[in-house]
């Protein structure tokens, strides 16, 4: 691959080094874009994008209408690139957080395919998509990555089961379910596919197993404890 004096001098600029511009580019100028991680070289005044570091979003073999015909996997999963930022306010002090789905997702497969191991549930992440989001929102997270906010929303009914929220507990099941029943219904491949991408039939059962022990704690009667005091020849006073 060949090097021309245009691509010498645009790394120049990059790397800071003070050079004179080729004859070629000396008719326009060159402007120089951060955003972020990203940086773009751009002729003026046409605005033509001369040199830049970012990558697109999807392939160019995919970019493209004809190409696209409704039955690719990211139509019925979720796709790995998936963010959500969540902000939590409480008087003047707020908070945020980002949650990657592909980072969330490894960590509810790496807890739900082995409840022995050592894998933590991943609590802070699942706390910020059910607490830090409204319904109306989280229904449109599902319409993005319905198995990420179904299987949080199991995982946060199991906690709050365990924790004696049932009210809570019911509020965030109930939701779970009524997302899986209407996928399952009008888009039976996406429900598949959301099985297959994500631990929910594992969450499920653990929030099954969870209510049933926390029902059956709550009917039994409340335990009694007999205290017995040996102490020979010697008043009681000292216990009140």
């Amino acid at each position: 691959m060949s090097i021309t004096p245009s691509i010498l001098w645009i790394g120049a600029i990059l790397a800071g080094i003070p050079l004179q511009a080729p004859a070629a580019l000396t008719e326009s100028r060159l402007e120089l874009e951060r955003h972020g991680q990203d940086t773009t070289v751009r002729q003026q005044p046409e605005g033509n994008v001369v040199f830049t570091t970012s990558v697109d979003d999807t392939s160019s073999g995919s970019d493209t209408d004809t190409d696209i015909t409704g039955d690719e996997e990211f139509f019925h999963g979720c796709l790995w690139t998936f963010r959500q930022q969540v902000e939590l306010c409480e008087g003047g002090n707020c908070g945020t957080a980002e949650i990657m789905a592909h980072d969330l997702q490894r960590k509810l497969l790496a807890f739900y395919q082995n409840r022995s191991s050592s894998a933590r549930p991943p609590l802070e992440e699942a706390s910020w998509l059910a607490m830090g989001t409204t319904r109306d929102g989280r229904r449109e997270l599902f319409e993005s990555c319905p198995g990420l906010i179904v299987t949080v929303l199991l995982l946060m009914a199991e906690v709050l089961s365990f924790s004696g929220a049932a009210q809570a507990a019911s509020a965030y099941a109930d939701e779970a379910t009524s997302f899986m029943g209407g996928l399952q219904q009008n888009d039976p491949v996406s429900f598949e596919t959301m099985l297959d991408m994500f631990p929910v039939r594992e969450a499920w059962a653990g929030h099954q197993e969870m209510l049933q022990t926390a029902t059956q704690a709550s009917t039994r009667a409340a335990p009694s404890l007999d205290i017995v005091i040996a102490r020979c020849s010697s008043p009681l006073q000292w216990l009140w």
